[in-house]
């Protein structure tokens, strides 16, 4: 059986195997709490740096859509109203920076805070507005109209919209310096969207004219935000082209599922637009045998040729409908296929189970969940259709690869009985080979990083993204989709009537034809097949068919009004109903290749080119049998080593290459900066000392000094992701030092903790740093070369007291104030508060970091483990290590990480602690 890379295949189980792994580790304390609290949950728009969303989130007001239940069952209750949860009201909101046991100190502390706030919002309004324009953010399938108003050091987006249901808007602000990457990108086919990515994994996507697009654009440029990657004018082809990426992944130097993201994100494909989802293979032909062997090709799909006729028995109806297909106006050219292979449609079909997409498909369906037979039930059924029917030709999302979640029923929704059967719609039936969710998605994953996709994932690339995409070679391919899928088929700016624009845009509704009249027979084969999931887009004839079983004869009848209302043009329709419809059918990706992708290195060839020292960065986990240890020397017993840093960091994006660098630091504080040689004929891969660390001349030490009861430990220093910067605590005055590593100079100082820094950790995107101390607190730092940070959102943006040099905790006097303010030292390269985070009781031994999660734990010598997020500082729960029933427990270590088992990665917490 093929094995899984278990260093390039970060596959998460997101929030609930975290929440599964709390209840196996860990005793939650809940005094005197009896029952079981049912809990719900919505997906979070957090991301790691491969692009996997993780994150599931409470819903502190679940929905769980009986009405839209009762409605497809036909019963009479007439409107849903939402099951609000009682809470305590002291976690709602919760900013554990307030617990102050002395009322002074927290009136004191909330003097400084409102002072902060009120002359950061003077700064504000009175530094000069770059830009400001009107434009609409896209989030999923809504539109929102809202203004971008763009200064030198802030990003804000006002929401002009009316307020929801709830109450809730989108505003949100951020700081310029926050600012990753940004990419052009199309909305509704044409060029007049950006997407903006942060570096805390976040990213919103604007829609503005293609007008203004590009002056935006450049103007944010021209702001030259400190730690942006990547912003560029380049056309998508030429992203790919000078990126390298390519030759990488033929190198087998990234995964599969990698390159894939990858290709998705530059050829626009996005999370936060539904019609531009990113798409992955169909991989698998086998869901019937208990046991899958990815050893033999006959287990998988045909790579070679579009999911619509990857059973051969289809190929003559597909081409025999493209060859027949005649527009009496000559407007619309052939086409093999009504549908489309990535839409909104087929989104919500398969993340049925995940918020908000269960309240997305309520909303396409007039209110009521689908009937169950036309769900995502069943993941051997849903093959067995798409082979049987040339005209669903769904590919699959990433989820299917990472994210077990979203075949569970989490969240107890009414979902239906099967019609024939009467089996109640649960869970996602499995194949024979899986037993459960996680098992599923670790063989999937397995298999799209096995050596025969490996050998073939070129040729699906060349029919999506490639040089097969559109043309005579799609038509040979038989890979040609209807014409407004394509860009460029239509000029939408030159139509200037609003209705007609939409009634263009609107000419596919859920990936059906309904343009002219010679499209008839083929929506009504199209409808009959049954197979694809079926939504109200607008034409409120098919509506009132998808939500109720009628004849063919009565099918037909919906279909032709439906169809003579499209003959008439524009005026056939409102614009309600043209509105939305052209998201429910889906866009091809930006071509990024005109010419044959050439296929990936087998296992054999990268050994020899790895043998001849021609790959820079080989991954060498897929030739452990070829790997040799070394002991190298770097220090003596007299001095042992209390660090060592990664060789590699991790970079935050997919554009950014890393250095290859082993940092070490002595007991003594020797600090040594060693690097890897890339390859030597007689003895391979060496590492190369640091002759400094040998030299008492030119040896570089971390002067502190440390306070003499702290005795340095792996836990009190931290890298930058670029290997330039030494973050380290334990020193005398309480200080956060930051230190250049090639000079082995003390480059900042920053005093806020009111004793010794005991423990740091740094993110894996090099973002944020989180420092604990002997006062009980922890402290969370903004590491990026910056004077000012803005919050997340304008609700939110108290954080913007990091642009004081005044604690964001409250001192016990005026003295403190002053003599912490003398004792800082403060450049751009000075790490910069954020939120100080409480309730511990006893000293803090050891502190964790996730962004890509919102999280922060940290372990104390109270015994206790508490969770937090980043973004708000809120308290999210205590956890206390299973087994330790002594009286004295202390945990001594704490980590976020990433266990890899059989392929899939467990998100865990993993403590010690001693007694």
């Amino acid at each position: 059986m093929d094995q899984i890379n278990p260093s390039t295949d970060a596959v998460g189980s997101s929030m609930e195997n975290m929440k599964t792994h709390f209840e196996v580790q860990f005793h939650i304390s809940r005094a005197g709490e009896s029952k079981t609290i049912e809990e719900y949950w919505t997906l979070s728009n957090h991301e790691n740096t491969a692009r996997m969303r993780l994150k599931l989130e409470p819903q502190l007001y679940p929905n769980t859509h009986e009405n839209a239940s009762k409605l497809r069952d036909n019963a009479t209750n007439h409107y849903d109203a939402k099951e609000i949860a009682e809470f305590d009201s002291t976690i709602k909101n919760v900013v554990v920076r307030d617990f102050l046991a002395n009322d002074e100190n927290s009136q004191l502390e909330e003097d400084l805070r409102l002072t902060i706030e009120a002359q950061s919002q003077q700064d504000v309004t009175l530094e000069k507005l770059l830009i400001s324009q009107e434009c609409e953010l896209i989030t999923l399938m809504t539109k929102v109209k809202g203004r971008i108003e763009v200064n030198q050091t802030l990003f804000t987006f006002i929401d002009l919209s009316p307020p929801g249901e709830d109450g809730s808007k989108h505003d949100f602000r951020f700081s310029i310096n926050k600012i990753r990457e940004v990419h052009l990108r199309k909305y509704n086919l044409r060029r007049s969207a950006l997407e903006i990515f942060l570096i805390d994994q976040t990213s919103y996507f604007l829609n503005f004219t293609t007008k203004t697009r590009n002056k935006i654009f450049s103007k944010i440029l021209s702001l030259q935000p400190p730690n942006i990657l990547y912003g560029s004018g380049r056309s998508p082809a030429e992203l790919l082209k000078t990126s390298g990426l390519t030759q990488k992944w033929m190198n087998r130097e990234i995964s599969n599922f990698e390159y894939l993201m990858y290709l998705n994100t530059i050829a626009g494909r996005s999370y936060n637009d539904l019609s531009q989802y990113p798409v992955f293979p169909w991989i698998l032909a086998d869901y019937t045998s208990d046991i899958l062997d990815l050893t033999d090709p006959k287990s998988f799909r045909d790579l070679s040729k579009p999911i619509g006729v990857v059973n051969p028995k289809n190929e003559a109806e597909v081409r025999s409908k493209y060859d027949s297909f005649e527009d009496p106006s000559g407007a619309i050219p052939k086409f093999h296929y009504g549908t489309h292979y990535s839409n909104s449609a087929g989104v919500l079909h398969y993340l049925l189970r995940v918020e908000p997409f269960t309240s997305l498909h309520i909303e396409l369906q007039s209110g009521r969940f689908d009937v169950a037979d036309r769900q995502f039930h069943s993941i051997p059924q849903t093959w067995k259709l798409l082979m049987d029917n040339p005209n669903d030709v769904k590919e699959l999302i990433p989820e299917f690869f990472y994210f077990p979640e979203f075949l569970k029923n989490m969240n107890k929704f009414d979902l239906g009985h099967l019609q024939i059967t009467k089996e109640k719609v649960d869970d996602v039936i499995l194949p024979s080979w899986a037993t459960t969710p996680e098992e599923f998605i670790a063989i999937h994953r397995r298999a799209l990083e096995s050596e025969y996709v490996s050998q073939n994932l070129h040729h699906w690339i060349d029919l999506i993204f490639g040089y097969k995409q559109k043309g005579p070679k799609a038509v040979e391919a038989l890979n040609v989709f209807y014409y407004c899928s394509y860009e460029g088929a239509v000029d939408l700016d030159k139509i200037t009537k609003p209705v007609e624009r939409e009634a263009v845009e609107g000419t596919i509704v859920g990936g059906l034809i309904l343009s002219t009249a010679s499209s008839l027979k083929f929506c009504q084969l199209e409808f009959n097949s049954f197979s694809m999931p079926l939504y109200r887009v607008g034409c409120k004839g098919v509506s009132s068919f998808y939500n109720r079983t009628l004849s063919s004869k009565n099918f037909y009848c919906e279909v032709e009004s439906c169809a003579s209302r499209a003959d008439q043009g524009p005026e056939g329709y409102s614009q309600t109903d043209y509105e939305g419809m052209i998201n429910n059918f889906g866009q091809v990706p930006s071509q990024l290749m005109r010419e044959p992708h050439p296929r990936r290195l087998t296992q054999e060839e990268t050994a020899v080119k790895l043998l001849r020292g021609e790959l820079k960065r080989p991954d060498l986990t897929q030739f452990l049998d070829k790997v040799v240890q070394y002991y190298c020397e770097i220090s003596t017993p007299k001095d042992p080593i209390v660090y060592l840093s990664p060789p590699r960091s991790p970079p935050r994006s997919f554009l950014q290459l890393s250095p290859d660098m082993l940092v070490s630091i002595s007991k003594s504080c020797i600090l040594g900066c060693h690097s890897w040689m890339s390859y030597d004929k007689e003895r391979g891969f060496l590492l190369e000392i640091d002759a400094t660390t040998t030299n008492l001349k030119n040896r570089k030490r971390i002067f502190g000094p440390l306070h003499p009861s702290q005795a340095p430990h792996s836990q009190m220093f931290a890298i930058s992701t670029d290997g330039k910067l030494l973050y380290a605590g334990g020193i005398w005055d309480n200080s956060l030092r930051v230190y250049n590593l090639h000079k082995g100079k003390s480059i900042a100082s920053v005093t806020r903790h009111l004793d010794i820094i005991t423990c740091l950790a740094l993110d894996n995107c090099g973002s944020y740093l989180v420092t604990g101390s002997r006062d009980c607190t922890c402290i969370i730092w903004s590491i990026q070369a910056s004077h000012v940070y803005g919050g997340s959102g304008i609700a939110g943006s108290s954080s913007a007291n990091v642009t004081s040099n005044i604690p964001v905790h409250a001192l016990t006097s005026q003295t403190n104030l002053q003599s912490v303010m003398q004792l800082n030292s403060q450049n751009s390269f000075s790490p910069k508060p954020l939120t100080t985070l409480y309730g511990h009781d006893g000293a803090i031994s050891s502190v964790a970091i996730y962004t890509e999660l919102d999280m922060v734990v940290s372990g104390s010598l109270d015994g206790t483990v508490n969770v937090y997020t980043i973004q708000d500082g809120q308290f999210v729960r205590t956890l206390k290590p299973i087994g330790c029933t002594e009286f004295c427990v202390q945990i001594s270590y704490v980590t976020v990480s990433y266990h890899v088992s059989d392929a899939l990665d467990e998100l865990e917490i993993n403590t010690c602690s001693k007694i």
